[in-house]
């Protein structure tokens, strides 16, 4: 995308490795254990602006790397897909973000870590920096993962500039420090603990998980989406609520399937479909993503989303 281009989309929120290892026997300490390692671009803020290149969406990445080699590689594979990303901060002290997904058995469970510390570069003064790109543009999506004070920044500029903010939690702990913004958001899609963190109560089934989202709902937000796992999702708008169940594929990899939905919802959103419509979209994307071994599948587009959508 042209650097005087106005984005349709800016996404503003981390840009990492995904390192996921799976082992192949059981895990003993204190020795070398064999396993299948796979590298992939990842980072909430980063696979959605990716997902949403490959849907055909002018997007623009407001992130962090290092100047290191896999920060280069990062911004080398999201621009290859059409993302712009002439304003991510190269941060020469700093080692690019990762994430590391330790699965210990076939239903992906296990341990996840992550260093993001680098994302703290993206401070109210860099979001400053860029205020006019985040004016012109139709709508932002944020990644939980922003520091709060910059939170409070982006938001008090898309409230002036009359711009709706998307949200994805993208943790459990940075569910909580939303709570004070719900009112500010013109969608959130939490999963289900991230939802549990929100309103801070446990949620049981898709009845109590929908009654959830029109309580989010009731705090401000015009769209709540509250993902399922393998069930699907649960949504809410002021003009009603759904169930969308999932496709039942083969899961090769749960990483990024959020990150693929919440891009296929936004891109229904500034295209004007309807919300129902969109939400299908959302769960075609997912289910792509479950296939693939990537963090964003390189067989995400627009023809596949609709070769998949639930009917």
């Amino acid at each position: 995308m042209p650097h005087n281009e106005a984005a349709t989309v800016v996404v503003i929120g981390t840009t990492c490795l995904d390192v996921k290892a799976r082992p192949l026997a059981p895990m003993l300490p204190g020795i070398s254990n064999p396993a299948r390692i796979r590298l992939s671009p990842g980072g909430t803020g980063r696979n959605v602006a990716e997902n949403l290149a490959r849907l055909g969406v002018r997007v623009s990445l407001l992130s962090v790397v290092g100047t290191d080699l896999a920060g280069q590689r990062l911004l080398d594979r999201t621009s290859g897909a059409g993302v712009d990303v002439s304003r991510v901060l190269r941060c020469t002290e700093c080692t690019t973000g990762s994430f590391l997904a330790l699965f210990t058995d076939d239903k992906q469970q296990g341990y996840l870590l992550d260093d993001l510390a680098l994302l703290k570069r993206a401070t109210p003064e860099y979001i400053q920096a860029h205020r006019n790109l985040l004016r012109r543009a139709r709508m932002m999506m944020l990644d939980g993962n922003l520091d709060t004070e910059t939170l409070a920044s982006v938001l008090d500029l898309a409230k002036k500039s009359r711009v709706p903010v998307c949200v994805d939690p993208a943790t459990v702990r940075r569910a909580y420090a939303l709570r004070p913004y719900l009112s500010e958001f013109f969608m959130i899609n939490p999963n289900l603990a991230e939802a549990e963190a929100l309103l801070d109560r446990p949620i049981v089934g898709e009845v109590q998980a929908l009654e959830a989202a029109r309580e989010i709902l009731a705090q401000g937000v015009e769209i709540v989406i509250i993902t399922l796992a393998e069930k699907g999702l649960v949504y809410a708008t002021s003009d009603g609520n759904g169930y969308i169940p999932a496709v039942g594929c083969e899961v090769v990899d749960w990483t990024g399937a959020g990150d693929a939905l919440s891009a296929a919802v936004i891109y229904g959103l500034v295209n004007e479909i309807p919300v129902d419509e969109a939400m299908r979209l959302g769960v075609a994307a997912a289910t792509l993503a479950l296939q693939s071994a990537d963090s964003v599948s390189p067989e995400m587009s627009l023809e596949q989303l609709y070769a998949n959508m639930v009917i």
